[in-house]
């Protein structure tokens, strides 16, 4: 991808990651996927796009202080995941997004 290209698909993506909704929806998806290199990527840009602070100057020491959770913690999430992270760190990522956590629970058979 070309650099102006880049920056314009930045653009939008911070317009669009304004609204909670879709901020919401961005973060719930990089969970279900498990990806956690995805995961530090999104949290990054909605704290960015809420003005919170510049992603790209922000190392993983400083999101993690951001988040309210430890560098290895993060560190961990980004490098194996997020099927292992617990209610109480969602928690404080919710918090620190100005989001509410919502866990729900559903039927593995369709109904």
């Amino acid at each position: 991808m070309k650099k102006d290209q880049t920056q314009n698909y930045h653009k939008f993506l911070m317009k669009e990651l304004k609204s909670r909704k879709l901020a919401a929806e961005y973060i719930t998806a990089t969970i279900a996927e498990n990806n956690g290199q995805a995961f530090v990527v999104a949290l990054k840009n909605i704290l960015e796009a809420k003005g919170i602070c510049q992603a790209s100057a922000l190392t993983q020491a400083g999101l993690a202080e951001k988040m309210g959770i430890s560098a290895a913690v993060l560190s961990k999430l980004s490098k194996k995941g997020v099927r292992q992270i617990t209610i109480g760190t969602l928690e404080k990522i919710a918090d620190a997004l100005d989001m509410r956590l919502e866990i729900e629970l559903k039927s593995r058979k369709a109904t």
